[in-house]
């Protein structure tokens, strides 16, 4: 007959020495676990939290509907109790005509009252530009004067006639070494006063090392 042996069973001194071994193991399996998901930075790699801003992204409905004065000043005083620096309000996309979806027609009274109530925010339009996969603007276009040049007017206007400080454009998916991107935001630059803020969505990097014992998918959106 095979009897049990349970822990409960072992002299006391025997129990506490088979939970320290467990615990040690369990430390040694969560420092196997962060070496191999969370690999140490490299030495030369320099992140100053000076260098960071902390910013919040912000639905169309401010932009497209009429917003409530009160409803305003309890936003900037969230954003400001969160130490917030920049919002990304989004106001529109580049729809497949080449046109921007009208969605922004109340967006300057509500950049003017939120500035009102949070004079350091730095308030940014927020512009997609839905390339190719799900039916928007096909990737080989973005090249194209016109298309250039709505996606810089727009831009122009956003910050001269709406009165953000600057842009964002998100624009997706562009696979690796589509240079299309690179010609938009430099005619966004040359549209814009010289003094507004540029800002771009930056797709996943290929990596050329793995970081971790889990190799990384490589897809023509992953920038070299």
């Amino acid at each position: 007959m095979i009897q049990s042996f349970g822990f409960a069973r072992l002299p006391i001194r025997r129990r506490r020495l088979v939970a320290l071994s467990l615990v040690c193991a369990a430390l040694l399996l969560l420092a196997l676990v962060a070496h191999l998901f969370a690999p140490t930075m490299p030495a030369d790699l320099t992140l100053a939290r000076r260098e960071l801003r902390l910013a919040a992204w912000l639905g169309v409905s401010w932009s497209a509907t009429p917003s409530e004065r009160d409803a305003v000043r309890q936003l900037a005083d969230e954003l400001n109790g969160l130490k917030i620096q920049d919002v990304f309000v989004y106001v529109s996309y580049l729809k497949p005509a080449g046109v921007f979806n009208q969605t922004f027609d109340f967006a300057a009274n509500f950049v003017a009252a939120l500035k009102r109530d949070a004079p350091a925010l730095r308030v940014l339009a927020w512009i997609g530009v839905p390339v190719s996969l799900d039916g928007g603007i096909p990737a080989d276009q973005l090249h194209s004067a016109q298309i250039r040049g709505a996606i810089a007017e727009f831009s122009r206007f956003a910050v001269v006639d709406l009165g953000f400080d600057g842009v964002h454009i998100n624009a997706e998916l562009i696979e690796d070494g589509n240079t299309a991107l690179l010609e938009i935001l430099g005619a966004i630059r040359e549209a814009m006063p010289s003094d507004a803020i540029l800002s771009a969505t930056a797709h996943p990097l290929r990596l050329d090392e793995p970081a971790t014992i889990m190799p990384y998918p490589a897809v023509a959106h992953h920038w070299s």
